[in-house]
Protein backbone atom coordinates (compact mmCIF):
# COMPACT_ATOMS: atom_id res chain seq x y z
CA UNK A 1 0.00 0.00 0.00
CA UNK A 2 1.77 3.11 -1.25
CA UNK A 3 -0.42 5.44 0.85
CA UNK A 4 1.79 4.60 3.83
CA UNK A 5 4.58 6.58 2.15
CA UNK A 6 2.71 9.82 2.88
CA UNK A 7 3.22 9.30 6.65
CA UNK A 8 -0.47 10.25 7.05
CA UNK A 9 -2.33 7.44 8.81
CA UNK A 10 -5.79 8.95 8.27
CA UNK A 11 -5.18 9.39 4.55
CA UNK A 12 -3.99 5.78 4.21
CA UNK A 13 -6.98 4.43 6.14
CA UNK A 14 -9.46 6.52 4.15
CA UNK A 15 -7.85 5.41 0.88
CA UNK A 16 -8.03 1.75 1.94
CA UNK A 17 -11.74 2.09 2.74
CA UNK A 18 -12.46 3.71 -0.62
CA UNK A 19 -10.47 1.07 -2.49
CA UNK A 20 -12.37 -1.74 -0.74
CA UNK A 21 -15.72 -0.13 -1.53
CA UNK A 22 -14.79 0.31 -5.18
CA UNK A 23 -13.61 -3.30 -5.40
CA UNK A 24 -16.97 -4.46 -4.08
CA UNK A 25 -18.82 -2.16 -6.48
CA UNK A 26 -17.39 -3.54 -9.71
CA UNK A 27 -18.97 -1.72 -12.64
CA UNK A 28 -18.37 -2.15 -16.32
CA UNK A 29 -15.14 -0.34 -17.07
CA UNK A 30 -15.20 2.10 -19.95
CA UNK A 31 -12.62 4.57 -21.14
CA UNK A 32 -14.80 7.47 -20.02
CA UNK A 33 -15.26 6.04 -16.51
CA UNK A 34 -11.53 5.35 -16.24
CA UNK A 35 -10.67 8.89 -17.29
CA UNK A 36 -13.24 10.34 -14.89
CA UNK A 37 -11.89 8.22 -12.05
CA UNK A 38 -8.29 9.20 -12.78
CA UNK A 39 -9.06 12.92 -12.87
CA UNK A 40 -11.10 12.65 -9.67
CA UNK A 41 -8.25 10.84 -7.88
CA UNK A 42 -5.67 13.36 -9.10
CA UNK A 43 -7.73 16.36 -7.98
CA UNK A 44 -8.40 14.78 -4.58
CA UNK A 45 -4.70 13.98 -4.18
CA UNK A 46 -3.70 17.57 -4.94
CA UNK A 47 -6.32 18.95 -2.53
CA UNK A 48 -5.23 16.55 0.22
CA UNK A 49 -1.59 17.49 -0.38
CA UNK A 50 -2.21 21.25 -0.26
CA UNK A 51 -4.34 20.90 2.86
CA UNK A 52 -1.58 18.87 4.52
CA UNK A 53 1.04 21.56 3.85
CA UNK A 54 -0.99 23.86 6.09
CA UNK A 55 -2.46 21.46 8.65
CA UNK A 56 0.53 19.21 9.38
CA UNK A 57 2.85 21.97 10.68
CA UNK A 58 0.04 23.41 12.82
CA UNK A 59 -0.80 20.02 14.31
CA UNK A 60 2.90 19.27 14.87
CA UNK A 61 3.47 22.62 16.61
CA UNK A 62 0.49 22.01 18.91
CA UNK A 63 1.87 18.63 19.92
CA UNK A 64 5.64 19.21 20.07
CA UNK A 65 6.41 22.90 19.64
CA UNK A 66 9.10 23.97 17.18
CA UNK A 67 10.36 20.44 16.59
CA UNK A 68 6.82 19.28 15.81
CA UNK A 69 6.36 22.23 13.46
CA UNK A 70 9.51 21.26 11.55
CA UNK A 71 8.39 17.63 11.29
CA UNK A 72 4.95 18.83 10.17
CA UNK A 73 6.50 20.89 7.38
CA UNK A 74 8.39 17.81 6.19
CA UNK A 75 5.31 15.60 6.33
CA UNK A 76 3.21 18.25 4.60
CA UNK A 77 5.68 18.64 1.74
CA UNK A 78 6.02 14.87 1.40
CA UNK A 79 2.23 14.57 1.21
CA UNK A 80 2.06 17.36 -1.37
CA UNK A 81 4.27 15.28 -3.65
CA UNK A 82 3.09 11.75 -2.84
CA UNK A 83 -0.70 12.09 -2.53
CA UNK A 84 -1.33 13.16 -6.15
CA UNK A 85 1.04 10.44 -7.38
CA UNK A 86 -0.64 7.78 -5.23
CA UNK A 87 -4.08 9.03 -6.22
CA UNK A 88 -3.41 8.18 -9.85
CA UNK A 89 -2.33 4.60 -9.13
Amino acid sequence: NMAVLTLDRRYAQRRDRVMKLKANDAKAATILKGLESGIHKLVNGVLEGVTGVVSKPIRGAERSGLEGFAKGVGKGLLGLIMKPVIGTT
